[in-house]
């Protein structure tokens, strides 16, 4: 009942990983009453434009930590967002943002 009445909690974004190359990794920490269910890391250009997106996974060791593996390349870092959002079972979600300067 109380997952149901409150969102995850992302309680940290580490983008320091993140260099524009395929292949990188973006850790995401995030929690709930329950494990949440799934958390998405969607990548935005300075401009607006989704350059690329998708489900982080699950560290089966500690399950309070998920990483996204990069899928597309990026030149041009600055003003990059970063916006992770973490859903629960009751499809509670919470989003947290990181800009890269």
């Amino acid at each position: 009942m109380r997952d149901a009445m409150n969102p995850p909690v992302i309680d940290g974004v580490d983008i320091s990983g993140y260099k524009g190359t395929v292949g990188d990794l973006i850790a995401v920490k995030a929690r709930d009453v329950i494990t949440p269910a799934s958390v998405k890391v969607v990548i935005f250009s300075q401009a607006g434009t989704v350059l690329d997106q998708g489900d982080a996974v699950i560290n089966t060791r500690d399950r309070r930590f998920w990483m996204y593996t990069v899928t597309a390349a990026n030149a041009a870092l600055t003003g990059t967002r970063v916006v992770v959002t973490a859903t629960d079972l009751p499809s509670n979600t919470t989003k947290k943002e990181s800009t890269i300067s």
